[in-house]
């Protein structure tokens, strides 16, 4: 699976597998957080094959039966990744016979951004375009960066800075509650699904991951709004999750924030921030606009499925209303696609 020609005239040359097996998705540490508090199947094998995936229990209530599992991709991208389609088929090929004896259900993989999928959707039980999502150029200099900004954009952080400042969050209990309250604003004003929120100590543990950055922007020293990005490679950093209240929004502080983490990775040497992208699917959608106005570059989110028990899968009910875990709507983590 060969990575995805980002510009027309790539000045850093296009991403190659090696730098994307090591970017943070793929990390086992990174996975098991965010497949808790469920186990991890993880697997990697020739030509450089790696897949995880979380093992999510099946409720009796979504129709399951003690034992019963379905897994799918931890928060945020992944997906089957080798150095090339024969090492790939390989790996998925026996990837799958192993939740074949295991008698898992079926899984859900949420293909990462940077990686074209299309060459497995024939290998696939579901393939499907999820959305578009942004990515910013870290690569030209900060003034063609910011030239690219709407205009709008450019006003909101020219005013941010004149208010605000920005700090570091550190890996405490403190900074922890911070970033927690800052995110659980967010979820909240939006009204999200339960399975976006988490206890403090997942903010913890992401503050003291060493592929995690955080920053607070701050009014006369005090909190307003804060950002986490995560990074594990030198060409690619991701925006993970972020937040703020109401003072936050009013003083543009999340401008400030993103343009603070451009000017961080630009200065370490990545080439990309991954923005990911909206709510939903609709190019209308608010977030997506949101996140346009800091670049023009896209890139294209894929779903996929395999169904490992076709008996138990038709038995649960299979695809319903267009989800392929149409059984799990409801049920604890059971979207096609998380929250950005």
């Amino acid at each position: 699976m060969i990575a995805r020609d980002l510009m027309a005239a790539d000045q850093a040359g296009e991403l190659s597998v090696a730098e994307l097996l090591e970017d943070v998705y793929y990390r086992a540490d990174y996975q098991a957080l965010h497949a808790a508090p469920d186990a991890l199947e993880l697997a990697t094998g020739d030509g450089g094959f790696c897949h995880g995936a979380a093992l999510r229990p099946l409720p009796l209530d979504a129709g399951g039966a003690p034992g019963w599992h379905d897994l799918e991709t931890p928060y945020g991208y992944g997906g089957p990744i080798a150095h090339d389609l024969a090492a790939l088929e390989r790996g998925l090929e026996r990837w799958c016979e192993r939740q074949r004896d295991m008698r898992h259900v079926a899984e859900l993989i949420r293909f990462h951004p940077l990686i074209d999928a299309r060459a497995l959707a024939a290998r696939l039980d579901f393939f499907a375009r999820d959305r578009e999502t942004v990515i910013v150029d870290l690569g030209v200099s900060a003034e063609a960066r910011r030239a690219a900004y709407h205009p709008s954009a450019r006003r909101h952080l020219a005013r941010a800075r004149r208010a605000l400042e920005v700090r570091p969050l550190r890996a405490d209990e403190r900074d922890a509650e911070r970033l927690a309250a800052m995110h659980h604003a967010m979820l909240g004003r939006q009204r999200a699904d339960a399975r976006h929120w988490a206890p403090t100590s997942y903010y913890a543990s992401l503050l003291g991951a060493p592929w995690s950055d955080a920053w607070a922007a701050t009014l006369d020293g005090e909190v307003i709004a804060a950002m986490c990005f995560i990074s594990s490679t030198a060409r690619i950093a991701h925006y993970h999750l972020g937040g703020g209240d109401k003072r936050g929004r009013a003083h543009a502080a999340h401008y400030l924030l993103l343009d603070h983490a451009f000017e961080h990775y630009a200065a370490r040497g990545a080439s990309w921030m991954h923005l990911g992208g909206g709510r939903g699917a609709a190019l209308d959608d608010s977030l997506l606009r949101f996140k346009r106005r800091f670049s023009p570059r896209a890139a294209s989110y894929y779903v996929g499925g395999i169904v490992h028990d076709p008996q138990r899968y038709r038995a649960l009910g299979g695809a319903q209303h267009g989800w392929f875990l149409g059984y799990r709507r409801g049920v604890g983590r059971d979207s096609q696609q998380d929250a950005r």
